[in-house]
């Protein structure tokens, strides 16, 4: 008699032991729904407001980003989302013979700039209440840290005896922009299957808050310049 308890008291601490070993079990498996994280690309255009003067008139290039996020999940409907990675933009100088950052006897035929900085951002992921088709808001801030930049210029040199030859330069131009910049986010954001992989496709638009220049470039008429960004970023959760 004695035997047939223990065995049924050693079935009932076994029997205890699985259930509480398959409630941690799920309560880890929801713990790790909460935290997606993985790589992202970002591809667009970038537009430079306030650099409309007599001399320069730069208009926006394309925009390419590459990095990583963390996403956690706080409530049903609301998510914080944080990026990191690196950003490169530019712009091009539609002023024809002006040169952007040199010497204003210098004129050129072609001007641009290149741009690159480390970019971090902050979202809130918010859910709409009415469908689980309907696409995600994102809105938050960007931080970037501007280490480099470059102007390159094309030129056509006459000679004396009117033979015409051109050169490219590229300048160093790191001491004319500032080294932060703060931008606010708003955007759309769609969950999407791709090869088995959960994959993210949003739009967002980027508008600058903060100046990217140290000084309004050379011609005293002209404004501070902000960058903005229409951009599509995906990401793929690992």
């Amino acid at each position: 008699m004695n035997a047939y308890k223990s065995r049924i008291y050693s079935f009932v601490c076994l029997l205890g032991l699985i259930i509480f070993s398959q409630k941690i079990q799920a309560q880890d498996d929801t713990s790790s729904q909460d935290i997606s994280y993985g790589p992202q690309i970002k591809v667009g255009v970038n537009s430079w407001i306030g650099a409309e003067s007599s001399e320069i008139d730069l208009r926006g290039m394309s925009l390419f980003g590459a990095g990583g996020f963390f996403k956690y999940s706080i409530l049903d409907f609301l998510a914080v989302r944080a990026e990191i990675g690196y950003l490169l933009s530019g712009a091009n100088n539609l002023e024809a013979g002006v040169s952007v950052f040199e010497f204003p006897n210098q004129r050129s035929q072609t001007s641009s700039i290149r741009v690159q900085s480390l970019e971090s951002v902050l979202l809130a992921d918010l859910k709409l209440p009415f469908s689980d088709n309907l696409p995600r808001i994102l809105v938050g801030a960007s931080f970037n840290y501007i280490f480099y930049a470059n102007s390159t210029n094309d030129y056509l040199l006459t000679t004396s005896d009117n033979f015409v030859y051109s050169i490219s330069t590229r300048t160093n131009a790191t001491d004319k922009f500032r080294k932060t910049e703060v931008a606010g986010n708003i955007g759309l954001a769609y969950d999407i299957n791709v090869a088995g992989f959960n994959t993210t496709l949003d739009a967002r638009y980027r508008v600058g808050i903060t100046p990217i220049t140290t000084y309004p470039f050379r011609s005293p008429t002209a404004k501070e310049v902000y960058r903005n960004s229409v951009f599509l970023t995906l990401s793929v959760t690992l």
